[in-house]
């Protein structure tokens, strides 16, 4: 048999050896997509198709070289030659700078990006906390996504919060172009405005691209959408895989549509469903399609396994968020008694601010633990210097990272002095470098500044004519501004860890330069610019991962935990309203439970801090859409003296042996908010007993007690 084809189930099989296009791959978490995907395009080579004539785009950098050394594995390295696999704005960025229609450009990542919006917002005279920078940057960036430039996006503005925004758009726009800088979001906007603009460049792709593969074609917002449909116009086939139930990224311009209207705009396309899962047990997969089943925008299909069983998954309500906390901990102490490792377990929440009582219990019990999306590696200040240096001599018109530098470390050009040679440079218009290197003809600045000025001009031109690599480059240059000496005296607490940081560029470009063939400093800072949290993701780290779900998507751990599963919460507060906006956070729970390899926990809280204040909580709908036959329920019974287990029945998890909190005849149930003629409002906090013996402990929030009811006498209503 082809090795290409060893190992793969019948679906899979079928998915990698179809002839005809176009083909929908509909696969399911874990089921083995990248697999499917790598080997389709390895069979495609291996029948005779030129590589070269063969793009695949994904969106992440990490899942863009997984691909390639999959397909290194499976096809000669000389057969791989010319292939074009990488993310969407890389394959965009590639073709601009091949095709030069164009100006030179460098991108601008999100940092920098925030920055010139800052600045926009201070020229406009607007308010910063009317219009806080990364809002107003979400509007413009999910503007580019729908392919609407600035005229566009004015002529859709109602309300004046949005012609505000448009003004800002404009001013935006305006600076990106006098500093030569492009965003995300224009590098696939303006790759789709010349291939209509151009159909001579075109159809040069048309004839260069025979066949497309799209991975997590679920994700495409509009201008991806756009971009592949004007590349697939003269392709002999198009593929792509995706799974609509795992679409969770509306908020930033995925469109769902793209994927569920596929056969509608391919004519004669196929669909093979992967419906085998090769991560989770059957427990964990049957929980989660009963949860994901109840969306009616979806693409039929049933997760299923060969894997034992498994454990039902676990869900736990604790009396409040601190209660949680202990439960999630003293957890991770039996997992790590049962031979798993801290790395084998993942903390997910819907929101960032559940992680502070994860973390607080963590530290004191000295639990190692890393947060996913929080400050990069590239994201740090010493990092971003030390680049920031590197982006100006690559590019002395970048304003913003001009008045980054110039004064760092200190060399006595302060504020007023970079307003004053900005409005020089404005009046004269020049850009902020030319006006620096013609210092002696600006009249309102001292000698002793224009002396300093000076020194920074003629270290940057000294690094634009360097002789030697890149590497060397950046290591003599922090040695020349003196950075160490810098981090030492501003904070010599933290200025080893810094130092290593500062540095830890330099290794980067060194490992740049040894898997490049012709490096180059503007194209080692593009690729910087293009790195995600996930990309830098190190999975061998011996330490619990924290993270939003968002975040986990794409990633699997043996132990997975996900926390706040309360309304408001998980579904978000923000859906509540419309269809669509709850079905994303539903897809959000399957991709969360979906991530469990071994074991899922679920847990809430009965009440919550909420910006200072506590409040009651209703369990999320989520977990009741979980059969009980496929959940064990559980809580911590609380009394006002001490904390309890009680067990009626055994879980099927060794280390837990608590109270089922659900029988079969009691319409009632925990976290349920009640109301009572006596005491009024309250949630049901316990249930014991079965049929007329039930009995409901409830808390009554006026009065702040908790009365045992037998619920045949007690008179309740839904609240």
């Amino acid at each position: 048999m082809d090795t290409i084809l060893e190992s793969l189930n019948p679906a899979q099989r079928e998915a990698v050896v179809y002839q005809e296009a176009p083909l929908l791959i509909l696969a399911g978490a874990g089921s083995g997509k990248t697999r499917v995907l790598t080997r389709r395009i390895s069979h495609f080579i291996k029948k005779g198709v030129s590589p070269s004539a063969i793009i695949a785009v994904t969106f992440t950098n990490k899942a863009a070289e997984e691909m390639r050394k999959r397909i290194s594995s499976l096809v000669s390295k000389s057969s791989e030659i010319g292939l074009w696999i990488g993310t969407f704005h890389s394959v965009c960025l590639r073709i601009l700078k091949s095709e030069k229609v164009v100006p030179d450009f460098i991108i601008y990542d999100d940092v920098d990006q925030t920055k010139l919006i800052k600045e926009c917002i201070k020229k406009l005279n607007f308010s910063s906390k009317q219009f806080q920078p990364k809002a107003v940057l979400e509007k413009i960036s999910r503007a580019k996504d729908k392919l609407l430039d600035v005229d566009e996006y004015s002529e859709f503005c109602g309300n004046f919060y949005e012609r505000k925004v448009a003004d800002i758009y404009k001013e935006y726009q305006t600076r990106l172009e006098e500093i030569k800088a492009f965003d995300f979001g224009d590098l696939i906007m303006n790759t789709v405005k010349i291939f209509n603009d151009f159909p001579d460049i075109l159809d040069k792709y048309h004839g260069k691209f025979r066949h497309i593969f799209v991975d997590e074609y679920q994700d495409t917002n509009h201008a991806q959408y756009e971009l592949i449909r004007l590349l697939s116009a003269g392709c002999e086939s198009i593929s792509v895989v995706g799974d609509p139930d795992q679409s969770i990224y509306k908020w930033r311009g995925a469109d769902i549509s793209n994927i569920m209207n596929f056969e509608r705009d391919f004519a004669g396309a196929k669909t093979i469903k992967l419906e085998e899962n090769y991560r989770s047990t059957q427990a964990i997969l049957s929980a989660a399609n009963s949860v994901i089943k109840n969306n009616a925008n979806r693409k039929e299909k049933d997760l299923w396994t060969r894997n034992l069983k498994g454990a039902n998954p676990i869900y736990y309500q604790a009396y409040d968020e601190i209660e949680e906390a202990k439960f999630i901990s003293e957890q991770i102490k039996n997992l790590l008694i049962n031979n798993k490792t801290y790395k084998d377990i993942a903390i997910f929440y819907r929101v960032h601010a559940l992680s502070r009582l994860l973390e607080d219990n963590f530290r004191r019990k000295s639990i190692p633990y890393k947060i996913i999306g929080g400050v990069r590696f590239y994201d740090r200040k010493e990092v971003k210097d030390v680049l920031g240096y590197l982006r100006v001599i690559s590019n002395p018109d970048d304003l913003i990272n001009i008045k980054r530098i110039i004064n760092l470390p200190p060399r006595g050009i302060g504020d007023t002095t970079l307003k004053k040679l900005t409005k020089h440079a404005s009046e004269r218009k020049l850009s902020i470098f030319s006006l620096l290197d013609k210092i002696d003809g600006v009249s309102d600045i001292t000698s002793r500044t224009k002396s300093k000025i000076k020194e920074f001009v003629n270290i940057i031109k000294k690094y634009q004519t360097f002789k030697g690599s890149i590497t060397k480059m950046a290591k003599e240059l922090i040695a020349e501004i003196k950075y160490t000496d810098y981090l030492h005296s501003t904070d010599p607490g933290t200025a080893r860890e810094r130092e290593e940081n500062a540095f830890g560029v330099v290794s980067a470009i060194a490992e740049y330069e040894e898997n490049t063939q012709y490096p180059l400093l503007r194209d080692f800072l593009d690729q910087v610019a293009l790195l995600s949290n996930v990309d830098n993701w190190d999975s061998e780290s011996n330490a619990i991962t924290l993270m939003t779900i968002h975040g986990a998507k794409g990633l699997e751990f043996p132990i997975c935990f996900m926390a706040g599963m309360e309304e408001d919460i998980f579904p978000h507060i923000n859906s509540s309203i419309e269809t669509s906006d709850l079905e994303e956070e539903r897809r959000l729970c399957y991709v969360g439970m979906t991530r469990a390899k071994e074991k899922l926990y679920l847990s809430s809280a009965l009440r919550r801090r909420l910006h200072g204040v506590w409040r009651n909580t209703i369990t999320s709908r989520f977990i009741d859409e979980i059969p009980d036959n496929l959940l064990v329920k559980t809580y911590k019974r609380t009394s006002l003296d001490k904390p309890v287990f009680s067990s009626q029945n055994n879980s099927t998890d060794n280390s837990l042996r608590y109270e089922s909190l659900e029988d079969d005849t009691c319409a009632y149930k925990v976290g349920q908010r009640i109301m009572h003629p006596k005491w009024g409002r309250g949630t049901v906090v316990s249930k014991t007993g079965h049929g007329e013996k039930t009995k409901l402990t409830v808390h009554f929030w006026k009065e702040n007690i908790r009365k045992t009811l037998l619920v045949k006498y007690a008179n309740l209503r839904n609240e």
